[in-house]
């Protein structure tokens, strides 16, 4: 797996960190975070209900961020989960799959993107998608977890278990 954990890796390997409830301004879902990182709210149109990011300081070298998406689409979770493993950007696909991480009915992909070919793995991101029905009608949750240099399997790891706590609330 070229240094890469797999999931379960990441979940046998708690990290101890103090922790803050978020709930999105529409009460939409909740989840525990890291105390000490940002909550930035993006944009939203149409097919796009919104787009919310939980990071730590990003700088050019290290990324460790959760993307928390809320999209209407006509699909079935299964199909749009399918249609997300043939992805527009180079990237291997560590592995994929249902997932039993959460306690809602979910797919998840796990890969690495190869920004640049010579570069060596630290230079690369590793992400875990998750992709979970909403409670309201045609409506998907997709969970994004990104990594990229220093402290990798540690911030996987930390979001991973932010995740457990990942609530709907509509």
């Amino acid at each position: 797996m070229n240094g890469q954990s797999s999931l379960k890796q990441y979940l046998n390997n708690p990290i101890k960190y103090t922790k803050q409830k978020i709930t999105d301004d529409k009460g939409n879902y909740s989840i525990y975070v890291p105390n000490n990182w940002n909550f930035s709210d993006n944009f939203s149109d149409y097919s796009l209900v919104f787009w919310h990011s939980i990071f730590r300081e990003k700088d050019n070298k290290t990324i460790a961020e959760m993307e928390i998406v809320k999209i209407k689409d006509n699909k079935d979770l299964k199909t749009l989960f399918n249609s997300y493993l043939n992805p527009d950007i180079p990237k291997k696909i560590l592995a994929s799959g249902e997932s039993d991480l959460l306690i809602y009915p979910s797919y998840f992909i796990h890969s690495v993107s190869y920004l640049d070919k010579s570069s060596n793995e630290n230079n690369n991101t590793e992400r875990i998608e998750f992709f979970i029905k909403s409670k309201q009608k045609k409506t998907f949750y997709i969970i994004r977890l990104s990594v990229k240099g220093e402290k990798q399997k540690e911030n996987m790891s930390k979001m991973l278990q932010c995740l457990k706590t990942f609530e709907i609330l509509k």
